[in-house]
């Protein structure tokens, strides 16, 4: 994705962020439904782990100081 991604600013214009609307997909929807209910109950940290095909995202998080 980051080499498509690459190409396309190389041979392309930069699009601009106006025609893009984000929308989480289910599997994203359901870990910021987990996500507030684990702040709700007074916790400050939170471990995201997600594998998609061959790549892995690992997501953690804390509360600011």
């Amino acid at each position: 994705m980051i080499i498509q991604i690459a190409v396309l600013l190389l041979f392309h214009s930069l699009p601009s962020f106006e025609k893009f609307t984000l929308k989480p997909n289910s599997m994203q929807e359901e870990f910021i439904v987990n996500l507030r209910k684990i702040i709700q109950n007074g916790k400050n940290k939170a471990l995201l782990i997600s594998a998609t095909g061959d790549d892995a995202i690992i997501q953690t998080g804390r509360k600011a100081a």
